[in-house]
């Protein structure tokens, strides 16, 4: 037996579906002349539809993770949205998002790294100036468009640390899969060429990161 929508349910479908169809159509109408003022804003503000449609959700969630004053985070369902047509490749529900303790802040900084975002395969630190946990749980506001630019950009670097030869045979073996992505990590950070070597997919991942910015510029975000 299928599951059967509720009448609110029922109206976001059809208004998604609707806006769906109707961007194809303008799709269409760009290819045989320019849009008009007014298309381009529908077209544009049925683009944002599901973003707009989850915004007070993830809003309510966010808010909820301040008040509990989290260290660390996943993403919520309004930074999926935005960044899953980035990275297809990617289950974003395993990306984990930490606000640099004292502990973890001082270990990455002896290795070399200051005040700059730091990802090892799923996990984010949040390197920079240290917002209360608060304010940012996890360090990055879901609504912020530096914090989304900058997730896209660390996104890239777990798309880049999964598909090296290290990443994708060794690095899925438990224990000697740790030690051959702390390698994988250090080759990302220490020395980019030798990253474009191993990589199979490192331009398409540095990609992405334009992507991010032209997407947002696009959403009027």
């Amino acid at each position: 037996m299928g599951y059967a929508l509720t009448g609110d349910e029922k109206v976001i479908y059809d208004g998604l579906e609707k806006a769906a169809n109707r961007n194809e159509q303008l799709d269409q109408f760009a290819k045989i002349r320019p849009l008009t003022t007014a298309e381009t804003a529908e077209y544009i503000k049925n683009l944002r539809l599901p973003l707009d449609i989850e915004k007070p959700h993830s809003e309510a969630l966010f808010q909820q993770w301040k008040g509990q004053g989290l260290t660390q985070r996943n993403l919520t369902p309004y930074e999926k949205i935005f960044l899953q047509p980035l990275f297809p490749i990617l289950n974003l529900d395993n990306i984990n998002l930490i606000n640099g303790g004292s502990l973890v802040r001082s270990a990455i900084k002896g290795v070399g790294f200051i005040n700059v975002d730091v990802t090892f395969g799923n996990s984010i630190y949040h390197m920079g100036n240290l917002p209360s946990n608060y304010e940012k749980p996890g360090g990055f506001s879901p609504f912020n468009k530096n914090d989304l630019g900058q997730l896209a950009h660390e996104l890239t670097h777990t798309v880049q640390q999964d598909n090296t030869i290290i990443g994708s045979t060794l690095g899925q073996i438990p224990i000697v899969g740790t030690v051959f992505k702390v390698i994988a990590f250090s080759l990302r950070y220490y020395s980019e060429l030798l990253f474009l070597l191993l990589s199979t997919r490192n331009k398409l991942a540095f990609g992405f990161l334009d992507s991010a910015f032209s997407r947002m510029h696009r959403f009027g975000i």
